[in-house]
């Protein structure tokens, strides 16, 4: 866990090369974050109002594992 924890952080924490400019890095545009917020919003929707089916489906499979 430790260097899996230190590699992430120096990668998230590491200030950018000054031969790397800003310039060179891509620019994402929002519209291709959209299915990534929209699939965000179905879990979480599934999550407060899940389809009766799920539940069963969900209350068998605990019972079978019992």
């Amino acid at each position: 866990i430790w260097g899996f924890g230190s590699n992430i952080f120096k990668l998230l924490f590491t200030p950018l090369e000054k031969e790397l400019e800003r310039s060179r890095i891509p620019h994402i545009s929002s519209w291709e974050s959209l299915s990534q917020y929209v699939l965000l919003a179905f879990s979480v929707y599934l999550a407060y109002n899940p389809p009766i089916e799920m539940v069963n489906l969900i209350n068998n499979a605990v019972r079978i594992i019992q």
